[in-house]
């Protein structure tokens, strides 16, 4: 089974089974075990496309094990992309998805999306102090964009897993006449459910806050990331979940110091 974006399908002439597109790509950008990641260009246009070959049984036997619902494939990220859009956070826009096999252990199945670009990563932004370089202005925007997208990811009933600075997206340049714009990528480990369990919020929000650390948030940055999050007054949020951004500090700090060996600056 192939799907194609409609207007897509002309730039894919020469490839008409899963096989096909397990063979494009110009050149690979990340591979890990059985998943790989290539960018590749058509008519002028950037794309990634995520190829994953068979796992195989014991890979999924051990989900089972583990009493884990076996995510395999591209089919959970081609899912994720279109609730998160829904919930109006901006994703990679999918052109193709496909997949082929009888079982979980013998399915090989790829994604395509279209490149966002020019973009860089918030990680890549904020190296060798470059969080302190922008303007007051544009920090405080770019605190309300992230925590915008985590509050919108989170109470839709989504969880990221991996939900770090650097799977977020700028748009450049960086001042705009909309402000800057944010979008959120990698998005294969995706959880959905009606509603978050906390210990999977807590793993999000102690997560980015971790690869927040070295940029030497003030205070007032930290509670207007927490006052945006929630929507509430940040007096009521402090009265009532204290306890949750507690949790969250300490992960945060306790995956920092295990990363890196040493104590956080804040």
């Amino acid at each position: 089974m192939i799907q194609f974006q409609p207007e897509m399908r002309k730039l894919f002439a020469t490839e008409s089974r899963v096989s096909d597109f397990m063979r494009i790509g110009d050149r690979e950008v990340r591979c890990i075990k059985n998943r790989s990641t290539r960018w590749f260009e058509r008519d002028g246009q950037g794309f990634y496309i995520k190829s994953h070959a068979a796992v195989g049984w014991w890979a999924v036997l051990k989900e089972w094990l583990h009493f884990r619902r076996p995510e395999v494939g591209a089919r959970p990220e081609w899912l994720a992309l279109q609730a998160a859009a829904i919930l109006g956070i901006r994703v990679p826009e999918v052109v193709a998805f496909g997949e082929a096999g009888s079982s979980r252990a013998t399915q090989r199945s790829f994604l395509v999306t279209r490149e966002i670009a020019p973009a860089i990563s918030l990680e890549q932004l904020f190296q060798d102090g470059g969080w302190q370089g922008i303007s007051p202005v544009t920090r405080r925007q770019l605190i309300r964009g992230v925590a915008e997208i985590a509050r919108r990811l989170h109470s839709g009933g989504l969880n990221h897993r991996d939900f770090y600075l650097c799977h977020f997206l700028l748009d450049q340049p960086l001042v705009s006449e909309h402000g800057p714009e944010l979008s959120l990528i990698d998005l294969h480990r995706v959880q959905q459910r009606k509603r978050v369990p906390r210990r999977w919020l807590v793993k999000d929000m102690a997560g980015l806050y971790f690869s927040a650390l070295d940029l030497d948030l003030t205070l007032r940055e930290r509670m207007l990331f927490i006052a945006c999050y929630c929507g509430r007054p940040l007096r009521e949020v402090l009265r009532e979940d204290v306890g949750f951004w507690q949790t969250v500090s300490r992960r945060a700090h306790r995956l920092y110091r295990k990363i890196h060996g040493r104590q956080a600056r804040q």
